[in-house]
């Protein structure tokens, strides 16, 4: 949470602190070691630092909007809005230290709930409102005495049920390590030997819920444990409702995603009345979950859909609304004698200790009684601002082409530029919404200040409002001297990505496999995968989403083939000069030998490769060279020589110079390689060599050829 290097105060870099305060990794003694740091970090800020001082201002610079503080300048806009009628429990988190949470429903008992572990080590409190679980050692739990209002209004002659609705963002998707395990997010419990009343939970991409019902007998078998696939590692609003005559609904941030009718017509008359409400954990500490819960209510009544979607769109934490000041870009309706009126609306909030959140940008203005008709307004290539400069971040708003209560007479012959109409009003809901979309922008000094520094000041730049424009340019931080235009690919690029549709398309056409064996994955990756044609907005979250999706086509590619070939079935093989044993675990290949594996000679290595290019690069493979190739693809014998270095090692040549890649079938390994390729034996074990084969196929499928069209 600390910046590596902090160029508004050295001495608050992490590469500092690390060995000054924390004396870790010194390479002579601690003093000696931080100075040498301090210096070198000084080389590298102090020229920045002279050059911000003596840049023309944002003004000058760019078309900018007046700048505005978070905490200063915000209006709060968090807190109405919920359906709250049935609520028994809410945690909102708003303490900010120590090791209580407080049960803010106003319904008796007050549930507070007490923090395990050490604070800052195994957990943390968020600035935005929130708790974070950093360890298996942390926890939150309330009294047995007053978790009971949980049984006595809910379970007691209740025949409405109960929802639980939190803000979580879990910290992965591979919890818990241990898949007869669940990672238990919210349960009321009674330990690990005595189960649960109700849990929500995480089982890798899936949220797990469990209810204790008339099924659960006094031997611990019984009640309904529920899979749900569509968690994300980011923040989702989820919502489990139960009804004892529907059975259970799971809402993910706002959108029904799945009912569970099987235990419809059962009854809570089984719930233990002296189990505790715990948070991260279970009560034995054997159940941990990792992540972040922004918002934790309970009611004592299913959510309807409606009622659902109400408090998704109302939001979680302490969010503001900032009023960015445009006028004096515009005309005499924006600056009547009571003061400039026409603003940009957005909402902000912190978004977690190290950066904001900012959303659903609005023109808008304050002057609209006084105006018969508002004045169209042409607002091109937005970006957000911070202390005086370009925030660095990715930019979503960049592109924003949008004639506001249209036509605009300065807009340019250009199919991108969008009409939006304007509603009168000064309402957050009035004026014009330009994106729907947001954008994450890293803190520097944060919205209070820190250490001694100013808090952040956040502005808006335009390339263009109206007949005004400034087009945007970075400062390349080698030179300080020389601005670098952006990059604005247009919308006849001969380089374009595939859409979320399109790769889940394409990757089902290359392995085969139809697109519903692997709904699964693509329902927890799609909201990750790339969302428009834009090869300029293509970033690393999408490329990870790709991949996550490949993985899961080759693996069940590879999968299929194998069962196939142990039951002697003549398929459509993908890989045809190999054959697969499963039961008598072997493998052979065309190099003739049937052994436990494959032993990843030139022979091997093709039988695996050339199928996978073939499929890949539409390349008719005949002999050693390729017959037909489409154009614009890489060269041929290039991806050869990759994926065989992928699977052998070698050096793979590079701009930035030679790479030497160590391989995933080594000719000898360490005794803590989780691989057995090479130890006493010339082949790798039959279930590394699957694993291989499976890393190189999502290699080839993940990559450029399968990505752009």
């Amino acid at each position: 949470t600390i910046p590596l290097i902090n160029i508004a105060d050295p001495k608050q870099s992490r590469f500092y602190t690390r060995l000054a305060v924390d004396g870790h990794n010194c390479w002579t003694d601690c003093a000696t070691a931080a100075s040498q740091m301090l210096n070198a970090i000084k080389q590298f800020t102090d020229p920045i630092q002279a050059a911000a001082k003596t840049a023309p201002s944002a003004a000058d610079t760019y078309l900018a909007s007046d700048a505005v503080n978070l905490f200063q300048d915000g209006i709060v806009a968090s807190g109405g809005g919920r359906y709250e009628a049935d609520q028994i429990a809410l945690y909102n988190f708003k303490t900010g230290s120590g090791n209580t949470i407080l049960d803010v429903s106003g319904v008796s008992p007050a549930m507070n709930l007490t923090l395990s572990g050490t604070e800052g080590v195994d957990y943390k409190w968020m600035s935005n409102w929130g708790i974070e679980f950093d360890t298996k050692n942390a926890k939150a739990q309330a009294l047995t005495s007053d978790s009971t209002k949980l049984a006595n209004l809910i379970s007691v002659n209740n025949l409405a049920g109960y929802s639980i609705e939190a803000w979580v963002a879990p910290a992965n998707t591979t919890q818990p390590a241990n898949n007869n395990m669940v990672s238990d997010i919210v349960t009321y419990t009674g330990g690990s030997t005595v189960g649960n009343n109700f849990s929500l939970g995480q089982r890798g991409t899936n949220y797990e819920s469990f209810n204790r019902d008339t099924t659960f007998d006094t031997t611990g078998n019984g009640g309904s444990q529920w899979d749900v696939p569509g968690l994300t590692a980011s923040l989702q609003h989820v919502v489990l409702t139960y009804d004892p005559s529907k059975g259970r609904s799971l809402y993910i941030n706002g959108v029904l995603k799945e009912q569970d009718t099987s235990i419809a017509g059962q009854s809570l008359a089984n719930w233990i009345s002296n189990f505790a409400l715990v948070l991260g954990n279970d009560a034995s500490r054997q159940s941990s979950w990792l992540g972040q819960i922004r918002m934790l209510a309970i009611d004592n009544a299913p959510l309807t859909a409606a009622e659902v979607k109400q408090n998704y769109d109302a939001g979680v934490g302490q969010q503001y609304f900032l009023l960015f000041n445009i006028s004096s870009h515009l005309g005499a309706e924006c600056n009547p004698a009571t003061g400039p009126s026409c603003f940009i609306l957005m909402k902000a909030s912190v978004f977690d200790n190290t950066s904001y959140l900012f959303s659903e940008p609005r023109f808008i203005n304050l002057n609209d009684p006084n105006v018969s008709t508002e004045p169209p307004v042409l607002l091109k290539g937005m970006r957000i601002g911070i202390n005086g400069n370009d925030s660095g971040n990715d930019q979503v708003f960049s592109r924003m082409d949008v004639c506001v209560n249209g036509p605009c007479a300065f807009s340019t012959v250009d199919a991108r530029t969008r009409d939006v109409s304007y509603q009168k009003g000064i309402t957050p809901a009035d004026g014009a919404l330009l994106s729907s979309q947001g954008a994450v922008i890293a803190m520097q000094n944060g919205p209070r200040g820190n250490g001694g520094l100013a808090p952040d000041m956040i502005f808006l730049t335009f390339d263009a409002i109206n007949d005004a424009a400034k087009p945007h340019t970075i400062v390349s931080t080698s030179s300080l001297t020389s601005p670098t235009p952006t990059v604005h690919p247009v919308v006849n690029d001969n380089i374009l990505v595939h859409s979320f549709e399109e790769i889940d398309a394409t990757l089902a056409k290359l392995t085969g496999i139809p697109r519903t064996d692997i709904a699964s994955t693509y329902a927890s990756v799609i909201q990750s995968l790339p969302s428009t044609h834009d090869a300029g907005s293509y970033n690393s979250a999408n490329q990870m989403a790709v991949t996550q999706l490949a993985i899961s086509y080759c693996s069940t590619m590879v999968n299929n083939q194998e069962t196939a070939d142990t039951n002697g079935r003549n398929n459509n093989k993908f890989f045809p000069n190999i054959t697969f044993n499963k039961t008598n675990q072997t493998i052979t290949s065309t190099s003739g030998v049937n052994q436990q594996g494959l032993s990843f000679t030139a022979d091997d290595v093709n039988d695996i490769v050339q199928p996978l290019i073939s499929h890949l690069m539409n390349v008719e493979y005949n002999g050693t060279a390729a017959a037909k190739t489409l154009s614009f693809m890489p060269v041929y014998s290039q991806v050869q020589s990759y994926l065989a270095d992928l699977i052998n090692g070698g050096t793979i040549n590079t701009s930035a110079g030679p790479i030497t890649v160590q391989g995933l079938a080594p000719t000898t390994v360490s005794n803590n390689s989780p691989a057995p390729c090479g130890q006493g034996t010339s082949y790798c074990s039959y279930a590394r060599s699957i694993q291989i084969i499976k890393a190189t196929c999502t290699a080839a499928v993940a990559s450029a050829p399968m990505l752009l069209h």
